[in-house]
């Protein structure tokens, strides 16, 4: 019923207003956040509408940002520096990472044992015990019975 009640006109005002929040806009036009996010997905109007919501909210957070850096902030500065600036170098971190007194670190391969096959043979790998049951409870379930173990219990 709430899909004729709201038109796509006042869906996309209301995303507009509501930066694309689309549970604050299914709040503001009384209905359901389901409804809204369906109504969206079939309306290029709307996903339109969306976006540009989005991006004006984004344009505001850059003025925000741009007004903290011409106050002299310096954590502003480093941000926009660290996210904006990287093309220049900035916001990207190293670590150089070397021996003992700087010289080259000695890599040594690692042989590891055979990947098992089966669990008996993981069990034996790791000194694990390995249980025989009469069939397997994956099995089991697919057969459709629903039930697992000799009892019946999952």
């Amino acid at each position: 019923m709430a899909l004729l009640l709201v038109s796509n006109g006042q869906i996309a005002a209301a995303l507009l207003a509501r930066n694309g929040n689309q549970v604050h806009v299914a709040k503001m036009l009384g209905v359901s956040r389901s409804t809204i996010q369906k109504r969206v997905a079939e309306s290029e109007m709307l996903q339109e509408a969306t976006w540009q919501a989005k991006e004006a909210l984004t344009d505001r957070a850059e003025a925000v940002v741009q007004h903290a850096i011409d106050e002299g902030s310096l954590d502003a500065a480093k941000f926009h520096l660290r996210e904006q600036g990287k093309g220049r170098g900035y916001g990207v971190q190293r670590t150089e990472v070397t021996g003992k007194d700087g010289e080259p670190i000695e890599l040594k391969p690692i042989h590891a044992p055979p990947r098992p096959e089966t669990y008996k043979e993981w069990a034996e790998q790791t000194g694990m015990v390995a249980v025989e049951v009469e069939t397997d409870p994956v099995e089991q379930l697919a057969e459709g019975n629903g039930k697992v173990g000799s009892n019946g219990q999952h």
